[in-house]
C-alpha cells in the first residue's frame, strides 16, 4: 500500500466521521440510498430524510414493493425528484433481476438507473470493501488540490483526476480509504478554508507546496441563471385545494401542483405575493392567483389542506401559508 492512502486510512480511524446513520447497522441497501441522497445534496440536509425514509422502508424489498408516491411523499423537500423516481425503479430491477440484492459489480451497478460510475464505486467500497474508484464533489476537490490543477474541473482535467483516483485507490482497506478521502474533503479540505496545517496528505499535495489551496479548483465560469415566469393556478374551496399530478419526467415530475400556466388566469379573482424558487439551471417565478373553479383545466383531484399529496417544497410552503386562513 502507497503512502498516500496509508495516511488517509490512519487520519480516518482516528479523525473522520463514524456516527452518520448509513454507517450505523451498515448494508448495501443503506450505503446505496445514502449516496443517491447525497447526490448534490449536504449531509446535514439527508440525515432526517434518511432516516424517515429507513423508518418507512427498512430494506430494498420493502422500498421495491411500495408505490411510487409513497416513496415520493418521503422525498418531498430533498429535491432532484429524479433520483426518487430511479431509486424506485433500480430497486424493482434489483428485485427482478438480482434477488433482491445489491450488486457488488461496476458493470452491474452502472446498469441499474441512477447509478453512475462514481456512485457505483462508492457501493462497492463502503459497502462491500472492494477497490471502487469514487470521484464525488468533496474527492474532486481534494484530488485537484492534491495535483494542482491549475484549470476548471471538465474534459481533460477531469479524465485526469479519474485517473488519479484510480491510480490512488489502494487494493486493501478500500472501505475506510474512500470514508477517508470523503472525511478530507468534508472537515478539512474545505472549498473556502482549507486546513493545510492539519491535512495527513500535505506533503502530496501540490496546490499546499506552491500556496494555492484556497485558490483551487477553480470555478467553472456559468451564465447567469435565466428567470422563467409561471401562474399557479389556485383552486380554493373552503380548505380544499385542487392540484394535478405532473409527468413522470420533467419538472417536479411524479409530484402534486396547483395548475401551471405561461399565462395568468383571466378569471383570477385574488393575486397574491410572487416568489422566486431556484433551480441548478433556472430560476423560476411563481406568480399564484385564485381563480374560479370552473377555470381550471381538467384532469386534477381535490384534496384538503390536512392531507396533501406529494408537493414540490416551494409549494408545500405555500400552501401550509395558506392553510390557517381556510381552516
Amino acid at each position: 500500500m502507497r503512502g498516500f492512502a496509508r495516511s488517509i486510512i490512519g487520519w480516518q480511524r482516528q479523525h473522520g466521521r463514524h456516527d452518520l446513520p448509513w454507517q450505523i447497522e451498515r448494508s448495501p441497501y443503506r450505503v446505496w440510498l445514502s449516496e443517491v441522497m447525497l447526490q448534490q445534496t449536504g449531509v446535514k440536509s439527508v440525515r432526517p430524510y434518511f432516516e424517515r425514509f429507513t423508518a418507512r422502508f427498512p430494506t430494498l424489498q420493502a422500498l421495491a414493493q411500495a408505490d411510487e408516491q409513497a416513496v415520493l411523499a418521503l422525498w418531498a423537500g430533498l429535491g432532484y425528484y429524479a433520483r426518487a423516481r430511479n431509486l424506485h425503479r433500480a430497486a424493482r430491477q434489483i428485485l427482478s433481476e438480482h434477488g433482491g440484492e445489491l450488486p457488488a459489480n461496476q458493470k452491474a451497478l452502472e446498469a441499474l438507473p441512477g447509478i453512475g460510475p462514481s456512485t457505483a464505486g462508492a457501493i462497492l467500497a463502503l459497502a462491500y470493501d472492494q477497490p471502487g474508484v469514487v470521484l464525488d464533489g468533496n474527492i474532486k476537490r481534494v484530488l485537484a488540490r492534491i495535483e494542482g490543477v491549475g484549470v476548471p474541473l471538465k474534459g481533460e482535467a477531469l479524465r485526469q483526476l479519474w485517473q488519479s483516483a484510480k491510480q490512488r485507490t489502494p487494493a486493501r482497506e478500500c472501505r475506510v480509504y474512500v470514508q477517508g478521502m470523503m472525511d478530507l474533503g468534508a472537515t478539512l479540505c474545505t472549498r473556502h478554508h482549507p486546513a493545510c496545517d492539519r491535512c495527513p496528505v500535505s506533503g502530496h499535495c501540490r496546490a499546499q507546496k506552491e500556496n494555492r489551496a484556497h485558490e483551487l479548483p477553480l470555478s467553472i465560469k456559468r451564465a447567469p441563471l435565466t428567470i422563467k415566469e409561471q401562474w399557479l393556478w389556485l383552486g380554493l374551496v373552503s380548505d380544499r385545494i385542487y392540484l394535478m399530478p405532473r409527468a413522470s419526467e420533467g419538472l417536479w415530475g411524479g409530484l402534486w401542483t396547483p395548475p401551471l400556466s405561461s399565462e395568468p388566469a383571466q378569471e383570477a379573482y385574488e393575486t397574491l405575493p410572487a416568489f422566486i424558487h431556484t433551480f441548478s439551471h433556472f430560476r423560476l417565478r411563481l406568480h399564484p392567483q385564485c381563480v374560479a373553479t370552473e377555470a381550471l383545466p381538467a384532469g386534477g383531484e381535490w384534496f384538503t389542506l390536512a392531507s396533501l399529496p406529494p408537493l414540490p417544497a416551494p409549494i408545500g410552503r405555500l400552501l401550509a401559508s395558506l392553510a390557517p386562513a381556510r381552516s
